[in-house]
């Protein structure tokens, strides 16, 4: 008894100390764990409120043929892809919703109460009051009551391009559920404590260093709930770190302790660290930092004096920002990109109320309009437009206020004085009750595109012209399908006509080749399309009255990057009357021969330069050499230097014209 009572009272507040200390543990922990998930919702809410304005966005632009109009197809796209997400942790979900009427609509499935039917909440209510702020137009985060009813930490986004709001909120019951455990956990080692107090303070020592490591154990526990790294130093010596700090700087726990704070600092950044150090006080600032190695991670620190073992030193909370600058720089980048390309867009986007009034406009309108934008928005359209195009487009007009797509082109005069073929998209929108609210305007200047088409009709037709003046066709074969391509000139070569005929095909091809040509037309086709091979060729086509005609072929393949053969491009040119050409010269100079080689005479030719293009027989024999050392070679080398000199008077002669 007596031993009980002069322990009892130590043991009893050596306890409390403990079950006190823990509180203040867990109670520090959990800020830290509900500022790190307030920051989590946060970047959720923003990284996909930024993502849907940028779907919303480009929707506007080029989901036009939507039936319910740009906003909806937007919509579509979230719904689609919030079907495959089960939201996070036990409780967290991701909200969006609408206010109309004095309502709060949700538009998304909700992962609590009834899934399938999202009744409304009074925008009035004091429930989903995170929804209430971002649809006011409020950004942050709160702590509040949700649709159920149920408290929630909460981040809200206003999505403006939708008028609409989201949320990432998650139930503070979950957030402290670990923290109430540990705290039951200190409870009842606090009892234990208390219940075997004597026994333990008996054996101080033992005890003694017992708990201490208890304690420390407790703290790494604790501070390993949190994703974040977390360092006790004393002097800037590590004394303490988690398991989270050593992954993040690529240690083993045992290698860390002893090391100096400032050595992960990157030598730039290490004197300002040193000053925030050397201060001890209570600080949070961002750095670079050394991993073990030698790689760089981008870190934010927070760090506050504590008294640990009995002496004051420091903690740092580490959050590695890897991630979050790498988020932050694809929006900043997809944002930019977005902008570059609006910006640069040559089509005219507005949209007009029921009035018929401009509510928005891009930068493209103050350049047809001549006029700056701050004249155009709130007008109507018949300020605006000239009487004469606000006339022919009141049809459209009336069409798309009263719920229907509508495309038209025209040739107009705007007010900049010139005349422009555009190509208008009317796309009306629609609320949820069938009502119209206005229509998107899309203008494109198509001008340019309609000149170029009428330019291509014109080479097409002189392209048609210089092929039947050349007797001259192209064609084209696609291996993909199968399908082949004439053009009109090659219908005309081969003897058909490109009105009546079900269209050409290979084996009508080589039906039109002369029987005893096709076995290598075949195989050049084939060795070109599987070897590379060129294809150039003449042969002969009978058609179809029996008349025999010579054409010539050429032909290039083209491969795709895998070197598959894609297409065959090629033209067919009527070389009937050159080959017969040809053949007759042929004949002339064989008959030339004849006669040259029958007579008794030495007879050549010789061109202005003095060199033998023409030897009859007798000339090869009087000369005593073969016809290819003669034909080409000079007078001064076939005579010989004293037989040319006698002779360059007369060459001299007969070169200036002159028999």
């Amino acid at each position: 008894m007596d031993n009980l009572k002069q322990y009892g009272i130590p043991v009893l507040i050596m306890a409390v100390v403990t079950m006190v200390l823990g509180a203040v543990a867990i109670g520090g922990l959990y800020d830290t764990a509900f500022e790190v998930e307030r920051r989590r919702l946060t970047e959720i809410a923003q990284s996909r409120a930024s993502l849907i304005e940028a779907v919303a966005r480009f929707d506007q632009i080029y989901s036009g043929n939507y039936p319910d109009g740009e906003k909806a197809a937007t919509v579509s796209q979230v719904i689609d892809a919030h079907e495959r997400y089960q939201g996070f942790g036990e409780t967290g979900e991701f909200v969006l919703a609408r206010r109309q009427d004095e309502q709060i609509f949700f538009i998304l499935r909700r992962r609590h109460g009834d899934r399938k039917n999202t009744k409304p909440v009074p925008f009035g209510s004091p429930l989903a009051e995170p929804m209430r702020r971002a649809l006011s137009g409020h950004s942050g985060t709160v702590v509040g009551l949700d649709y159920r009813g149920v408290s929630v930490l909460a981040a809200h986004e206003p999505v403006s391009v939708l008028d609409m709001g989201i949320v990432a909120k998650i139930d503070l019951a979950e957030i402290r559920a670990p923290f109430i455990k540990a705290g039951l956990i200190v409870a009842g080692l606090g009892l234990l404590i208390l219940t075997v107090g004597t026994a333990l303070f008996v054996a101080a020592s033992k005890a003694g260093s017992q708990r201490l490591r208890d304690s420390e154990e407790r703290y790494r526990a604790l501070s390993d709930l949190t994703g974040e790294g977390v360092a006790i130093h004393e002097n800037g010596i590590i004394v303490e770190v988690n398991q989270a700090y050593a992954k993040m700087y690529g240690y083993d726990l045992p290698e860390l302790i002893g090391k100096a704070v400032l050595d992960f600092t990157v030598p730039e950044e290490s004197q300002t660290a040193a000053e925030r150090v050397a201060r001890n006080v209570s600080d949070t600032y961002e750095s670079e930092s050394f991993r073990k190695d030698g790689s760089q991670i981008p870190v934010e620190i927070k760090s506050a004096p504590v008294v640990y073992q009995g002496r004051k030193m420091r903690v740092s909370r580490l959050r590695d920002l890897t991630e979050a600058r790498r988020a932050a720089a694809a929006i900043r980048d997809s944002e930019q990109l977005f902008k570059n390309i609006t910006d640069n867009l040559p089509v005219l986007i507005a949209y007009i109320d029921r009035d018929e009034r401009y509510r928005s406009a891009n930068k493209l309108f103050e350049s047809w309009y001549q006029k700056p934008l701050s004249e155009i928005i709130g007008r109507q359209m018949n300020e605006t437009l000239l009487p004469e195009s606000y006339a022919e487009l009141k049809n459209s007009i009336d069409r798309a206020l009263a719920g229907e797509a509508v495309m038209r082109e025209d040739e107009a005069k705007i007010p900049d004085g010139v005349y422009r073929y555009r190509r208008l998209h009317y796309l009306p929108d629609v609320a949820e009750d069938g009502q119209v609210m206005g229509f998107y305007a899309l203008v494109e200047d198509i001008s340019d595109i309609r000149r170029a088409t009428r330019e291509l009709e014109r080479q097409g037709a002189s392209l048609e012209e210089a092929q039947r003046i050349g007797n001259m066709g192209n064609w084209e074969r696609d291996f993909t399908t199968g399908t082949l391509h004439w053009s009109a000139q090659l219908y005309r070569i081969f003897g058909q006509s490109n009105l009546t005929s079900d269209g050409p095909n290979r084996q009508g091809f080589m039906a039109l080749v002369h029987e005893d040509d096709r076995h290598f037309v075949q195989a050049g086709l084939d060795a070109a399309a599987e070897g590379d091979a060129p294809y150039s060729l003449d042969h002969r086509i009978v058609l179809t009255d029996g008349t025999v005609r010579v054409v010539h072929e050429e032909a290039v393949v083209i491969r795709d990057e895998a070197g598959r053969v894609l297409r065959m491009a090629g033209t067919t040119q009527d070389i009937t009357e050159h080959k017969q050409t040809e053949q007759a010269l042929r004949d002339s100079e064989q008959q030339l021969r004849m006669v040259t080689d029958a007579l008794p005479l030495v007879i050549s030719y010789i061109d202005a330069e003095e060199r033998y293009q023409f030897v009859n027989l007798l000339a090869v024999k009087w000369f005593g050499k073969p016809i290819p050392d003669i034909i080409g070679n000079s007078l001064a080398n076939n005579l010989g230097p004293e037989t040319y000199a006698k002779l360059q008077p007369f060459i001299v002669e007969v070169l200036s014209g002159r028999e």
